[in-house]
């Protein structure tokens, strides 16, 4: 089995487990909203540093909602899917005397996850995602060129990405079948030369947040 083959096979099984479960009438809905950060190493310089590439990169923090389904396949383990749809984040990529890139940049990140209470309320997260980078961006020609041009849109593939996830909640029961679960996760996404160099981004997100989650 290869590297690229091995993370797809993890999170079909863990997707298999997930319907299993749900198939038994052990299902859990969940929706939450909180803040995602993109760690950058240094957000304020991409590029080599010279004057026409000073850029701003991609960081900060923002809001992101959660969508998820599991099934619980013991009293202690539940396996299933967790959707994170962030907002976007703003770059900016060279000047406008030397011509410039900006727009807006998100990962949309899909999870295979398996939660085990370790505990009282506390539980280990941990998973494989599939990450969708989206990038809307448009370039501005040098200033110095006339006569002056519009800008255009930038056609950058950056496609679908491998990840990994690790964290935990504390699921906190407030009725027969309600569950709030203050949430935190650390993505690690494996990043091209471009998102890298351009964007300015790491490999890490951390998510934070408070989730609810309906048992049927």
């Amino acid at each position: 089995m290869t590297l690229a083959r091995a993370p797809l096979a993890i999170l079909t099984l863990l997707w298999w487990a997930s319907i299993q479960a749900i198939a038994n009438a052990q299902a859990t809905v969940s929706a939450g909203a909180g803040v995602v950060s993109e760690v950058t190493p240094d957000p304020d310089s991409v590029g080599d540093g010279t004057p026409s590439t000073a850029s701003r990169g991609v960081g900060g923090s923002g809001f992101a909602g959660t969508f998820g389904v599991a099934g619980q396949t013991s009293s202690r383990i539940a396996v299933g899917v967790e959707i994170t749809i962030p907002q976007a984040f703003e770059f900016r990529s060279g000047t406008a005397r030397f011509g410039a890139i900006e727009g807006t940049f998100r990962d949309i990140i899909v999870s295979g996850l398996t939660r085990i209470r370790v505990v009282g309320p506390v539980e280990a997260v941990g998973g494989v995602s599939i990450v969708k980078e989206e990038l809307v961006a448009t370039q501005t020609p040098p200033s110095f060129v006339l006569p002056p041009a519009p800008a255009t849109p930038v056609h950058v593939s950056l496609g679908l990405v491998w990840g990994g996830m690790v964290g935990a909640d504390v699921a906190v029961p407030v009725g027969r079948h309600v569950v709030v679960a203050p949430e935190i996760r650390l993505h690690l996404i494996r990043r091209g030369d471009y998102e890298r160099s351009e964007l300015g981004l790491g490999a890490a997100v951390i998510q934070s947040g408070v989730a609810v989650r309906v048992r049927f």
